[in-house]
């Protein structure tokens, strides 16, 4: 039952954070797994913008360097996720 309803708030999760990046014009990279890449432009920069919001964030490597990589967390870490990605593309 534990594991059931784990992969149902992840699923949640991921429906609501590529609601929301559809919702910011972002494009990402389609998962089953408890996070997202997402194609950002300078991965590097945004990285560092979104951890002075207090949202961490994982920089990708060089071949993957226009994305981030964010987990899934809780309705609400991904709603603050969304607003600080907004605030920092704008």
């Amino acid at each position: 039952d534990w594991v059931t309803q784990c992969r149902k708030r992840n699923l949640d999760g991921l429906e609501q954070m590529m609601s929301g990046l559809e919702k910011l014009n972002l494009k990402y990279i389609p998962s089953e797994a408890n996070f997202l890449l997402i194609e950002v432009g300078d991965g590097q920069a945004i990285f560092n913008s979104l951890q002075q919001l207090g949202i961490i964030t994982r920089p990708m490597s060089e071949n993957l360097k226009e994305f981030v990589r964010i987990s899934i967390g809780t309705e609400e870490e991904n709603l603050k996720a969304l607003t600080a990605l907004k605030q920092v593309i704008a």
